[in-house]
């Protein structure tokens, strides 16, 4: 379920690392050829050699900024810049500036995106391997051309299987795994984020928390496993019933935390119930009908996460200690009774 926030990722992202070795090494590898091609009277081929080393320390402190101020088109044109001097050290060193081109598409790997250092791989080989068969011998060409093109696929393979793997890692610290619904790893993000947005454009936000009624008796009468049941109905139910646009969470337990996006007070008040309603009607567990409170606390100035979270637990207290399966809404007197049969209250007063 996409959302109207960004979703926090953990810094695991490889580039960065690769980058940063990749720069220290060209500073240990590529300075005495500098120094070599300057004492034979060979300036351009220094200033060259120079110029590789900054453009790869430049891309290393360029990939360590935070990736919100990062933009795909300067590592774009380190990547231009990066196959420009490969090209040309091929054309006028024939088959010892060929070696230069198997690093080259390593270092695209670490500098580019996946798909954009895919794209960028094929451009050197396209233009690559013609070179390669007119700068080299008829036994050396073939050679050159068929290990040129086993690096850019084994590099392409690994980049790609190292991806999911981080796509996969980044799921398993973000998400809970029995529920599927955002975990505490980034509660106080998304929070910050619509208290953020609540401040600068005004926007109506709620939070709804949310705890199953008596969990803990399916536990001891049915078993964890029929608890796991439960947990994993009301996560499949909530990234059903709500918007795109709003975030559900499970803090742990039975307790769940949804943030409602653009929902004034009345409207954040139906979805409440109306969850209860469909929790009511999910059969959670085929034993033993399954309830839930809710505690309502709409976004009314603060500005402190834990603040907010406090007053929907507040409401949520009020809830169970009104009774349970029903809305509490902070600051109000009187509790949204949500039950689908009338209480013992709600019939004497009827028969009055």
């Amino acid at each position: 379920m996409t959302t109207a926030y960004d979703i926090p990722k953990i810094d695991s992202d490889f580039r960065p690392q690769v980058a940063h070795w990749i720069a220290f090494g060209s500073c240990l590898l590529v300075s005495p050829f500098a120094v070599v091609h300057f004492l034979e009277q060979r300036p351009v081929m220094g200033v060259i050699s120079l110029c590789v080393i900054g453009m790869l320390a430049f891309n290393a402190w360029y990939l360590r900024r935070e990736p919100s101020r990062q933009r795909l088109a300067p590592r774009l044109v380190i990547a231009a810049c990066g196959i420009t001097v490969d090209l040309y050290l091929l054309m006028t060193q024939g088959t010892s500036g060929l070696l230069w081109g198997y690093p080259t598409v390593l270092w695209l790997y670490s500098t580019l995106p996946e798909r954009s250092a895919r794209a960028a791989n094929l451009i050197l080989l396209a233009i690559s391997l013609p070179l390669i068969s007119m700068v080299t011998a008829d036994d050396v060409g073939p050679r050159a051309m068929a290990t040129l093109v086993g690096v850019s696929v084994f590099s392409c393979v690994l980049v790609h299987v190292i991806s999911r793997q981080q796509e996969g890692l980044q799921r398993q610290l973000r998400h809970d795994p029995l529920t599927g619904l955002l975990n505490r790893h980034t509660l106080d993000d998304v929070i910050r984020q619509a208290l953020a947005r609540t401040s600068r454009d005004g926007v109506p936000m709620a939070l709804l928390a949310i705890d199953l009624d008596h969990f803990k008796r399916v536990n001891d009468d049915f078993g964890h496993a029929a608890g796991d049941k439960v947990l994993r109905g009301l996560g499949a139910l909530l990234r059903e019933r709500l918007r795109a646009s709003d975030v559900a969470f499970r803090l742990g337990g039975e307790e769940f935390l949804v943030l409602l996006h653009d929902t004034p007070v009345s409207r954040a008040r139906q979805v409440a119930e109306s969850l209860l309603t469909e929790i009511r009607k999910a059969s959670l567990l085929d034993a033993r009908p399954v309830t839930a409170s809710i505690g309502l606390a709409p976004l009314d100035g603060e500005q402190d996460v834990d603040a907010w979270i406090a007053h929907a637990d507040e409401a949520l207290y009020r809830a169970k200690g009104n009774g349970r399966d029903r809305v509490a809404v902070r600051d109000e007197a009187i509790e949204t009774v949500t039950r689908a049969v009338p209480n013992r209250v709600q019939r004497r007063s009827a028969q009055a």
